[in-house]
């Protein structure tokens, strides 16, 4: 998965790859571990995908993300909102 522009203002571009079909889910938590904002879960088949999350509502500062991907991937991360 790759999230970018990193750091980013608005907008966060999601770009990510199922190996096979599964669920996709994608959360942004604040720093207290509290969700802020989501990607609808939703099935997709195999192949690569690309997804846009709004966040001009969050307040600077970092965040982390955590996406799951099908039932045995999970991934997470880091990203930080700019001014």
């Amino acid at each position: 998965i790759e999230m970018f522009p990193n750091p980013f203002h608005d907008q966060v571009l999601i770009n990510y790859t199922m190996l096979k079909p599964g669920t996709i889910s994608i959360e942004i938590f604040d720093l207290l571990g509290r969700p802020v904002k989501a990607i609808q879960e939703s099935r997709e088949q195999s192949g690569t995908y690309h997804a846009r999350m709004h966040v001009q509502n969050l307040p600077a500062g970092p965040y982390y993300y955590k996406a799951r991907l099908g039932e045995s991937m999970s991934i997470a991360g880091k990203i930080i909102k700019l001014y």
